[in-house]
């Protein structure tokens, strides 16, 4: 499975390099990460582009902690249908729950555990694939803004026990480190956890009726279904709209984008009986019919759009496509569009 996470923790990020007086929009364009791709609710990116982004944030700022300004940044709102979902339980631990049985809603490169350890609960959380592994920055904001929940239902009035890091921050950072996650903290750690008091965590917060929560219930289950589920041509063909106006995409460099060889990449769409190209050649021909027949843009632009280098391919990919010239089609769909179309366009 293709590593994702939600789309909208790209806002926590750009408001966090704001508060730097960084420009982000650099940023996201070196991280391949376009406004469009973002547009809808559920609209997800790979965890490659985000890990990527954090890198250059930390750049930008210079601020080594970046992942911990970030939970100044969070909205509820940001976490969607889980947030909510984890801010109506009855008590911490229930909220706790949900967010480790649904985590990969928000991230699938991500691994979130909850166990018992006597008086004591063990959050600890992991890379979800050896291949893919997190950087200190997510993992800093990942427990920064699991202690960000926590202090929202308790009125910021509770710190874990505990903490464990598994990196090594600079020296002058540790205060830092310990004021957001925990004094206690422990850092070089093999793991990253938290430890919180087990009869804090099974207190009842305030009564939630069962009939609010169903609905938010339903939503996870059939979020988290779509998310594990989403095949590998999909988030390549979602690759190749964000980038064909840049030219052809590099096959080797969206294998790279998706965590995998090249020759991976290919197999493994082999097992979903399609390959790159086919891939390519069917985003293309969907993105040029509904340019050609929606935009008024010279013929020359759609073509560059879809990264060809030259009108003449663009038109020969098209008539191979369609049996006619990009042209042609405009004109026979122009002819053929019902004359309410343009009255209703003229309509005051």
């Amino acid at each position: 499975m293709v590593e994702t996470t939600l789309g909208s923790i790209v806002p926590i990020i750009v408001a966090s390099l704001r508060s730097y007086g960084v420009e982000p929009q650099p940023l996201l364009d070196r991280a391949g990460i376009s406004a469009r791709s973002l547009q809808q609710a559920d609209a997800r990116i790979s965890s490659n582009d985000s890990k990527h982004l954090l890198q250059l944030a930390i750049q930008a700022t210079g601020d080594y902690s970046f992942g911990l300004t970030m939970k100044k940044h969070i909205d509820i709102n940001a976490f969607q249908t889980l947030g909510l979902a984890a801010s109506m339980s009855n008590s911490l631990l229930h909220g706790i729950e949900k967010i480790v049985c649904y985590h990969q809603v928000i991230s699938t490169a991500l691994t979130i555990t909850l166990n018992q350890c006597g008086d004591e609960y063990h959050i600890t959380y992991a890379s979800a694939s050896a291949d893919h592994r997190l950087s200190h920055v997510a993992y800093d904001f990942s427990l920064s803004a699991f202690i960000s929940f926590i202090q929202a239902r308790t009125n910021g009035h509770y710190r874990p026990k505990r903490a464990a890091i598994s990196h090594t921050p600079p020296a002058h950072l540790l205060a830092r480190y310990k004021h957001y996650l925990s004094n206690d903290l422990i850092i070089g750690s093999p793991t990253n956890y938290l430890v919180l008091d087990k009869a804090e965590v099974d207190k009842e917060l305030f009564p939630i009726a069962s009939s609010m929560m169903q609905p938010t219930e339903e939503m996870l289950k059939t979020q988290l279904e779509k998310v594990v589920r989403l095949p590998l041509q999909q988030v390549i063909r979602n690759h190749i709209q964000e980038t064909l106006s840049h030219g052809e995409p590099d096959p080797e460099k969206t294998a790279s984008h998706v965590n995998m060889s090249y020759r991976t990449m290919q197999r493994r769409l082999a097992e979903e009986n399609t390959t790159y190209r086919n891939i390519l050649d069917e985003t293309r021909k969907s993105l040029a019919t509904d340019l050609v027949t929606t935009k008024k843009m010279p013929l020359i632009e759609v073509a560059f759009l879809l990264g060809f280098s030259d009108a003449s391919s663009f038109s020969r990919s098209f008539k191979r496509w369609t049996g006619t010239t990009p042209a042609r089609y405009r004109q026979d769909f122009q002819s053929t569009r019902p004359s309410y179309v343009g009255e209703i366009a003229h309509s005051p």
